[in-house]
């Protein structure tokens, strides 16, 4: 990852919102990073004692971006990046099908096949999905994704018990899950998509023009 900026790194259940982070442009931590600061938020092996997200100044001061890669993270191993062509992009912008370069979907993810494409996604009182790659918002024991970020304490999918596999509850969040295939995924015990992998760490980088 050499040619790429590190501009986002987000940790799975820490009781700590992904995207209010996000925009919080006076949290810009590459410029007061200290001792103190968790060497294990930084990385993307031995993180397991990582208990914060950090924010680069590159959020706040979006420009020049030439592409943008998002990365999700499992027991120390990238395992999953979608590249966007980053080029007049914003913050917000970068993140729509339209822009995708690489992934490991196919075929190609369209706009018109999804809810809300973005990293703002769907968050009110039932869902609060972010960074979503999502079908439609049809019925919980049907739906399906590409990727998504679960960024608060409740999901009306979770807790009407039709998502088994994570459980009724929201322990702790945000939680971040991906299809391992090269399709679509489900959190849905419907037999129709593949079950859907959760991730440990999820990352933004860039590439300056």
């Amino acid at each position: 990852m050499d040619d790429w900026g590190l501009a986002f790194r987000a940790q799975k259940e820490i009781n700590a919102s992904v995207y209010d982070l996000w925009f919080n442009e006076s949290w810009e931590l590459d410029n007061t990073v200290t001792s103190t600061f968790p060497k294990a938020c930084l990385d993307f092996v031995n993180y397991e004692s990582c208990d914060r997200h950090f924010r680069s100044w590159i959020l706040s001061k979006w420009e020049n971006i030439k592409e943008v890669r998002l990365s999700l993270f499992k027991s120390n191993s990238e395992v999953v990046y979608v590249v966007f062509n980053g080029t007049g992009s914003t913050k917000l912008s970068w993140f729509t099908p339209a822009r995708i370069i690489a992934s490991p979907w196919s075929p190609k993810i369209l706009d018109e096949t999804l809810t809300v494409p973005s990293v703002k996604g769907s968050c009110d009182v039932t869902v609060c999905r972010r960074f979503l790659l999502y079908g439609p918002f049809k019925k919980c024991s049907v739906e399906w994704f590409y990727m998504f970020t679960l960024d608060n304490s409740y999901e009306t999918c979770m807790v009407k018990g039709f998502w088994p596999i994570v459980g009724n509850v929201v322990k702790s969040y945000p939680m971040f899950f991906y299809s391992k295939t090269s399709g679509r995924a489900s959190l849905a015990s419907n037999k129709v998509y593949p079950y859907a992998e959760s991730a440990d760490v999820l990352a933004v980088w860039v590439k300056f023009a």
